[in-house]
């Protein structure tokens, strides 16, 4: 496991998120709606590769850092909340507070490993 593979792939997630987060607000301004096929699948289709690369290679890190505030749970917890962010950000009637939770929540969890790593070099 190459600690610098874990960090790009955190990295492009918080990348994601941060898109996700433009795209819902354009979405609920706007009130844009979009075609399942045409743009939701392929945006979800391309995000769960690298959610399933980022969940093995961060677990494996925790497994070998023992990070103090970074456990495994959390790191399926954000996986499944990123997940959620890229779909929900193309519905208009999305919960605004659940969305910013599951976002904050998802990038704490990105954030303390970046910080963690930063420890370790």
């Amino acid at each position: 496991m190459d600690e610098e593979q874990v960090r790009k792939i955190t990295e492009q997630l918080l990348q994601v998120i941060q898109k996700s987060a433009q795209r819902f607000e354009r979405t609920k301004k706007e009130g844009l709606e979009y075609d399942f096929f045409a743009e939701i699948k392929p945006s979800v289709d391309k995000i769960l590769p690298i959610l399933d690369e980022w969940e093995i290679v961060a677990k494996k890190w925790i497994n070998k850092y023992h990070p103090r505030y970074l456990h495994s749970q959390q790191i399926d917890t954000a996986k499944e909340h990123i997940e959620n962010i890229v779909i929900q950000s193309f519905f208009q009637d999305t919960s605004k507070v659940r969305f910013k939770n599951i976002k904050e929540s998802a990038e704490y969890t990105l954030r303390s490993m970046i910080r963690e790593m930063e420890k370790n070099e």
